[in-house]
């Protein structure tokens, strides 16, 4: 089931730090009604054999199944054999992730292989150009440490020649868990054993900038003489990506007078602020550049998605508590008729929010917190001090 949301994540470079970022998800799936979802998705499989002209009986499936915790199942089972005989088969995104942006892919996954002895399980989670080389290209394509052209593997096993396969080999079932890919804007990918980076760095590699950059997991499986029947599975629980936007670029001013004051209940109260940004691919000592218009932060936003400045309160008239104040839609912003909805916009060199107090939302007597937000990411002029903070007149 897909579904799309928005979601908050604490990621600087990608790798956790509190409120550094906001995030919004590109898309999702759940794997619970059944239905491949073909708009995220696309599969394949084929045979493999070190005899050219005869590709054996090994074959392949793929099914969302349907249960107390839905998933998407990648198989490939074939019969045991003198010969060496096998298959592959993948599973991968339709989008591609070479676009300029920074993402945080969470994948929940497990091994799932019968017990019976076979030559070989091989996982791979890669990021790959789509390509798969059909039978007749390469009968035997059970990648062991030659990969493939267009494609990043980032699962490895050594092997006793000192090399390494390209994929991992597992021969046994393994437990369910939650993995993440943080695909930094630079091309740097780095593949963790935990949710949102976290957990134990598995590979970092950085894939061709000139190649499309899909997630693609595959299960390979041979057999040969002396070894069973084999059965391997890679089931997908879940899958959400998400595209990872920096806040911590982001600097203010303090608030302008009168902020800090006290205010009469009734009068307007006007909330202004420079802002800034310095560009981490630029020059360390160029310093910030004044944010001076909703154009320029909407470029500086790209492909994050456009956000107004919003204003948020806080009514914190109670010692240590702190109560979020909802705007009205159609009131409070009042002033010349650029004001609109809860937004700042820019004017004479500052952004500018004129605010009303009017009861029921303010009371004499009152103390409140003025934040900014810009998407999922909160800035706070004045750190939060004496200089984010108006009183009601108690008279």
């Amino acid at each position: 089931m897909r579904r799309l949301a928005l979601t908050l994540l604490l990621v600087t470079s990608l790798t956790l730090t509190p409120t550094s970022v906001f995030a919004v998800v590109d898309s999702s799936d759940d794997f619970e009604d059944g239905v491949i979802d073909t708009d995220l998705w696309v599969f394949g499989g084929r045979r493999e054999s070190w005899t050219p002209s005869d590709e054996g009986t090994w074959t392949w499936s793929h099914n969302e199944i349907t249960a107390a915790d839905g998933y998407l199942q990648t198989r490939v089972y074939g019969p045991a054999s003198g010969y060496s005989y096998g298959a592959t088969a993948w599973i991968r995104s339709t989008y591609n992730f070479n676009d300029g942006r920074s993402h945080i892919i969470n994948f929940t996954w497990n091994a799932d292989v019968a017990p019976q002895p076979q030559a070989g399980s091989l996982y791979y989670i890669q990021l790959t150009n789509g390509y798969m080389p059909s039978f007749e290209e390469k009968p035997l394509n059970h990648f062991l440490t030659d990969g493939l052209e267009g494609t990043t593997d980032l699962l490895y096993t050594p092997n006793p020649l000192g090399e390494e396969y390209h994929g991992k080999q597992i021969n046994s079932d393994t437990p369910k868990e939650t993995w993440s890919l943080a695909i930094d804007s630079s091309g740097v990918t780095r593949l963790y054993n935990g949710p949102n980076g976290t957990g134990s760095l598995v590979r970092e590699e950085s894939p061709d900038s000139t190649e499309p950059w899909y997630v693609r997991f595959v299960v390979s499986e041979a057999t040969s003489s002396g070894y069973g029947a084999g059965d391997s599975r890679f089931n997908l629980y879940r899958f959400s990506s998400t595209v990872v936007c920096p806040c911590d670029s982001f600097t203010t001013s303090d608030f302008g007078p009168p902020m800090g004051k006290k205010k009469k209940l009734g009068s307007t109260l006007p909330v202004k602020f420079q802002l800034f940004y310095d560009d981490p691919d630029d020059d360390p000592d160029a310093g910030p550049v004044e944010v001076a218009g909703q154009d320029q932060l909407n470029v500086i936003l790209g492909a994050c998605g456009p956000a107004c400045q919003k204003i948020k309160l806080y009514d914190v008239s109670v010692a240590a508590e702190q109560v979020g104040l909802e705007l009205p839609a159609d009131g409070d912003n009042v002033g010349e008729g650029g004001d609109l909805g809860n937004c700042f916009r820019y004017t004479d060199g500052n952004w500018i929010y004129n605010l009303r107090l009017e009861d029921p939302l303010f009371k004499k007597g009152g103390t409140y917190l003025v934040e900014v937000e810009i998407g999922q990411c909160t800035l706070r002029p004045g750190n939060g001090g004496e200089n984010s903070v108006f009183q009601i007149d108690p008279k």
